[in-house]
């Protein structure tokens, strides 16, 4: 049953992160994955089928989200370091 309670918070703490604005909920995401995936944490035990449904919809979610964000980050860098270049000149 400890094992159910803390994947029950692990989901809660990915639930949390995924509702917060895009910047915060970057961070928190990388948080949420440093600290359950570094320590090699299973996130698996003993949920219900419905439970494992949720982890697996926030999981994929929240990775598309990292995908897009990450793209954007790279965009406005690259037009930031343009305006830069062009001031400089």
């Amino acid at each position: 049953m400890e094992r159910r309670n803390r994947t029950i918070k692990i989901i809660e703490e990915l639930l949390y992160a995924d509702s917060l604005d895009e910047d915060q909920k970057a961070d928190a995401l990388l948080l949420w994955a440093k600290k359950y995936f570094q320590n090699n944490i299973f996130l698996d035990d003993g949920l219900s089928i419905e439970e494992k449904e949720i982890l697996l919809e926030l999981f994929y979610k929240n990775i598309i989200f990292l995908k897009k964000y990450q793209k954007n980050i790279k965009k406005n860098l690259l037009e930031q370091d343009k305006i830069k270049s062009f001031l400089d000149n």
